[in-house]
């Protein structure tokens, strides 16, 4: 019989448990997206958990990401999200 693999590691899942904990002492949440694929950064299971939580969400990597796209992805994500930012980690500026 093969083995079967399971694609979901137990840290993983550890810090989902603890953030179901908590999730329900903070009033807002930060989400961290990167810029240059922003939809395929969201954690669904994440989302779960926080999805009555007012977010602001950043834009991280902008540096490497097309700035048109960005600014794109800054409008669609508007449409859901309570605040979007960008910023580049590397020089500290948005």
């Amino acid at each position: 019989m093969a083995q079967q693999i399971h694609w979901f590691p137990g840290h993983m899942n550890k810090a989902l448990n603890e953030v179901e904990n908590k999730v329900k002492l903070v009033d807002v949440i930060i989400e961290l997206l990167d810029a240059r694929a922003p939809i395929s950064s969201i954690n669904e299971n994440l989302e779960k958990l926080i999805q009555n939580k007012k977010k602001i969400i950043v834009l991280t990597k902008i540096d490497l990401a097309d700035p048109e796209a960005t600014k794109q992805w800054v409008e669609e994500l508007r449409k859901k999200y309570d605040c979007i930012l960008t910023l580049d980690l590397k020089t500290n500026s948005a």
